[in-house]
């Protein structure tokens, strides 16, 4: 248990270094309740009960908080206490049917939000996009 939900390795193989990231699933106003010295340890504590003492003393740790980030955030996303926001389905009906192909990962029926939600809808919107021409 920890603040990252995800955690991903980015190490550059032949290096000797090991990179990691991660996404942290505390909603954003609940975060910033605390320090982000005290997130930080959180986090640290995380990877090392994951990964071992070596991941208590980092070269470097850098945590990116899109909610404040004012090209990235609405209002809207502060809101939600957890998950990701799900945009209106493509529409099935009317003069748009058949028109748009939503490839961002919010558009995946079952990874929204996720790296695997964005390959799948790319996916499905370059068949389509094959079918069509």
């Amino acid at each position: 248990m920890g603040p990252m939900v995800e955690i991903h390795n980015v190490s550059e193989p032949g290096t000797g270094k090991t990179a990691l990231f991660g996404f942290i699933g505390v909603p954003a106003k609940s975060r910033w309740t605390i320090s982000e010295a005290v997130l930080k340890g959180l986090c640290r504590q995380q990877l090392v009960r994951l990964f071992g003492q070596d991941a208590a003393e980092p070269e470097a740790e850098y945590i990116k908080d899109w909610a404040t980030d004012l090209f990235t955030a609405t209002e809207f996303d502060l809101l939600q206490e957890a998950g990701h926001a799900m945009p209106e389905p493509v529409p099935a009906k009317g003069e748009w049917s058949q028109e748009m192909t939503g490839i961002a990962s919010e558009w995946s029926p079952q990874f929204s939000g996720y790296l695997a939600g964005a390959i799948a809808s790319a996916s499905t919107g370059v068949q389509r996009w094959l079918q069509q021409n």
